[in-house]
This record gives structure tokens, sequence and C-alpha cells, in this order.
């Protein structure tokens, strides 16, 4: 069994990247090897998945050369029929869930109704399951954005019949996460409001966000904010660590 671990919300800057890198980390730490997807709807809008400059786009979705190689796909291009040479249709997923590895997919935004077509509509899903995989939703919402909140409820009952959702919490701006009633969260996790206050004051030179993860490791930084980062990290995988049955692959 293999996992699928997205990351949906069609709202913007609620966490989803960042909320990646961090589970991308924990996996590899486990020994997972995950491989990382990202889904865009333009390749001129792509975060590089707050990896940048430590993950490069690779032209050949089933090169391996890169063990952390990221299939980059454009779904407007995809639906338009017109390809641009460096990123690849969603078909590519299908060439990069041959391997026995775990796939951490960043959604950007607005791309959930494409992606969950390309899923449930043209049974890709099944087709996934097929080769092993089973399907978590990890779904960040940003305290007071109803938006987001939204999308949550909304789609909840879509999210669940493909397999696990859990709720994170971004709670950088308070606690209040209305219209997500307490009978559709199961399974959550919270992302403290101090990680985002820690790197916002770590804004690289051309304002570039740095992950916990890279702040940790940055001997350029002060050692109280790689301290910060450290707790921050070790909060959140004791966090992850209760949902690994739904988050960590089995050989």
């Amino acid at each position: 069994m293999k996992r699928f671990i997205a990351f949906p919300n069609d709202k913007g800057g609620v966490g989803k990247s960042h909320t990646g890198s961090i589970v991308f980390d924990w996996l590899t730490a486990k020994g997972q090897n995950p491989r990382l997807v990202e889904v865009e709807q333009r390749m001129d809008f792509s975060q590089e998945l707050v990896w940048r400059g430590k993950y490069r786009y690779r032209q050949e979705a089933s090169d391996d050369e890169n063990r952390n190689a990221v299939v980059a796909i454009t779904l407007a291009e995809v639906e338009k029929g017109l390809l641009n040479p460096s990123l690849h249709p969603l078909e590519a997923l299908q060439v990069v869930a041959q391997g026995n590895r775990p796939l951490v997919v960043d959604c950007g935004a607005s791309v959930w109704a494409l992606l969950s077509e390309w899923l449930i509509t043209r049974g890709q899903a099944e087709t996934l399951k097929a080769l092993g995989y089973e399907f978590t939703f990890m779904v960040p919402v940003l305290a007071n954005d109803v938006e987001a909140a939204r999308f949550y409820a909304n789609n909840y009952a879509e999210l669940s019949g493909l397999g696990e959702v859990v709720l994170v919490r971004n709670e950088r701006d308070g606690s209040n996460y209305f219209p997500i009633s307490p009978e559709l969260v199961k399974r959550e996790i919270s992302m403290p409001a101090a990680i985002y206050d820690l790197r916002e004051s770590l804004l690289s030179a051309d304002g570039y966000r740095r992950t916990l993860r890279e702040i940790a490791d940055d001997p350029s930084v002060s050692r109280r904010a790689q301290l910060d980062a450290e707790e921050a990290l070790s909060a959140i995988e004791a966090q992850l660590e209760k949902h690994a049955d739904i988050l960590l692959s089995n050989p």
C-alpha cells in the first residue's frame, strides 16, 4: 500500500505548500522516499513548492535520476490541448505512480474541481487504487477565512468518499473555523501562529518565506530562531505521528 497525500484548498495563502513541505520532510526522515508533485493552473503561478533552489522541475515524468524529481502539471493548458514542453498533463501522475513511492501532491489555488474530475469522473482514482495507492487529503484552512473553511465543508463528502481527510488548522489569524461543523472533523492537526511569525521575520532578501526545516538548518540565522524552528517542527511531527496510519506507506 502506497499513499497519495494531497493538500487541496481552492483558496490561496492558507498554508498548502508549507504544510506539504513539512509532511514531505517527515516522510523522508521515515525512509519513505516520497515523490513530489505540483498541480497548478499555470506555470507562472507556481510557488515551486517552497523548496525553491532545492528541487528542480524535470522534463521527463519517468526520470528517476533525481530521487525527489518534481513533476509540474498545468491543468489550464491540458484543457486547451496546449502543452508546454516542460510541463506534463495529469496523465503523468500515472507514470510517477508506477514506482513504489508515496506521492505528495501540492494542489494550487482553484484546481480541485479539475483534479477531482480527473480522479472521479475519468476514473483515475480507481486506476491509482489498482496500483496500490490509498488517498489522504490534508486540507489547510486559515482561521477566520470563511472561503477556505467553506471549501472544506463543501467538499468533505467528496474527499471522504475517496479517502481519509485531515483538517489542518492554520492558527495564524485566530481560532474561528466557521462554517466547519464538528461532525466533519474526524482527524486534525494544528499549525501554531508562531510558525508564521517566525517565517515572516526571516524573509529572504527577495521576499521568499523559508520553510521551518530551512530555518532550523540555516547557520546564518540566530541560534534562537533555529531552536524555535526545531521546537515547532517537533510539535507538528508529534501530531503527524498520531496519523501515521494514514500517512505512511507500507512496503
